[in-house]
């Protein structure tokens, strides 16, 4: 199934491209960028809270998990639920984020 949403297409409930100008765009990592990363875990696994912006649009926040696996290499998934020391992390450095996403979206 195929739907639009606000010029954007989204096919079985996954983001596939957004139109613009009647031009097809679609993701491009290049465009990516990291702002900061703030972490609360250990080497082990590790709640993830990451500053991006899309091609130099507004600054927004990702929260992800990583953990190391069997294999020693690094897996991610999604942030699901948080513990009460996630929770307190989070609060403690939200006022930062914060400040760093409304810098970002006045500097533009």
């Amino acid at each position: 199934m195929q739907i639009w949403l606000d010029n954007s297409i989204i096919t079985n409930n996954k983001y596939i491209c957004t139109l613009k100008g009647g031009e097809l765009l679609s993701y491009s990592e290049s465009k990516d960028k990291m702002i900061k990363l703030y972490e609360c875990g250990d080497e082990n696994a590790s709640l993830q809270f990451s500053l991006f912006s899309y091609d130099n649009g507004p600054i927004k926040l990702q929260m992800t998990r990583s953990f190391k696996k069997r294999d020693n290499t690094q897996g991610y998934g999604k942030a699901g639920r948080l513990t009460l020391s996630e929770m307190k992390y989070l609060k403690d450095h939200l006022d930062d984020m914060i400040m760093i996403a409304k810098e970002g979206v006045n500097n533009e």
